[in-house]
């Protein structure tokens, strides 16, 4: 009985060190790419030429910066699991291509800039999951209308801006139901 329970709990602590270890390492390779602070809460990766989101970021990121690179597809799993990330800046990249669901595991998310790529439309649900957004930056995209609904379910949302865009419709109720709006 006593072996049985010590190799059980031998078993345990290995997972266990070898979890700690794997996740260290991780850090260590987004660290390498990118620039870190001490406790990896603020994580800049601004031209590096990424073509797609990192893996293994920390899960206690706050602060993630991916401008000035060659991403142009936002997958559904590019953010999943950082649910303490607040801010996150897409700016400057390339990116024409958002999947439904990309932004779910972003609870506590604040500020999206998603500003100077090539969006060409806005789509139901894209923002859906985020309660806590307040500011959403679109400028400088090929934006050409704005679907309806494109912004439900955004009650935190003050500011959204939308400049130098190409929109040329912007669909019924597509601004409804954002009691925080301020700015435009």
């Amino acid at each position: 009985m006593f072996r049985q329970n010590f190799h059980v709990m031998l078993t345990f602590v290995l997972l266990l060190y070898l979890r700690l270890f794997l996740e260290a390492h991780a850090v260590s390779d987004v660290c390498n790419l990118c620039r870190c602070n001490d406790d990896t809460t603020r994580i800049t990766c601004r031209y590096l030429n990424l073509t797609s989101v990192p893996q293994n970021i920390p899960h206690d990121v706050k602060y993630l910066d991916l401008s000035y690179n060659k991403i142009s597809n936002i997958g559904k799993e590019s953010f999943k699991n950082l649910s303490s990330l607040e801010e996150l800046v897409l700016s400057r990249n390339e990116i024409s291509e958002i999947e439904h669901g990309c932004f779910d595991d972003l609870p506590k998310l604040r500020i999206l800039d998603l500003s100077h790529n090539q969006i060409s439309n806005t789509e139901q649900g894209y923002f859906g999951k985020l309660t806590s957004l307040q500011t959403l930056n679109l400028r400088y995209n090929v934006i050409s209308q704005i679907k309806q609904r494109s912004f439900e379910n955004l009650p935190s949302l003050r500011s959204i801006s939308l400049q130098s865009n190409n929109i040329s419709k912007i669909e019924q109720a597509s601004f409804e139901d954002l009691p925080s709006l301020r700015s435009m």
